[in-house]
């Protein structure tokens, strides 16, 4: 059972990235450090399992090299699928069992939250961080793209 918390209370992110994002590298401010080898990932179905992703392709590519198959400075199809799976449809009427199918579609907003397979039943099994980060799920009161915090 998950707790109580919900994305009413205080979401991490919102349905979509913000009009300004940059997805290309920085310079950092004298406050701000960067982490040379960090891959910048674009927005994927979420901020917090895009971040998530972006830290763990750091780690695959100095660390740990089986977290991602082959290389992941590139946000390859197979690097989305591990944040949020979508199989490269993003039609809401295709019948996949992915994390965008099953719990962003209808693409809903914060003021009318639509229920999805968190709640009907008949999800497909969590394998993506979208998934194990209760990212857009309805039972949770959340919209496409947020995260819970706890």
């Amino acid at each position: 059972m998950m707790n109580a918390y919900d994305c009413r209370k205080g979401p991490v992110s919102g349905p979509n990235p913000p009009d300004n994002m940059d997805p290309g590298y920085r310079e950092a401010s004298k406050s701000q450090v960067i982490l040379t080898g960090v891959p910048s990932y674009i927005w994927q179905h979420g901020a917090v399992p895009t971040a998530i992703g972006m830290v763990m392709g750091y780690y695959d590519g100095i660390d740990c090299p089986d977290l991602y198959p082959g290389n992941t400075t590139f946000q390859t199809e197979y690097v989305n699928s591990l944040i949020a799976g979508d199989n490269g449809d993003t039609d809401c009427g295709a019948a996949y069992a992915d994390h965008y199918h099953d719990y962003s579609c209808p693409i809903d907003t914060p003021e009318n939250i639509i229920p999805d397979k968190s709640q009907t039943g008949g999800a497909h099994q969590n394998y993506s961080i979208a998934d194990f980060s209760t990212t857009s799920f309805s039972a949770r009161n959340c919209a496409y793209g947020e995260t819970p915090v706890g």
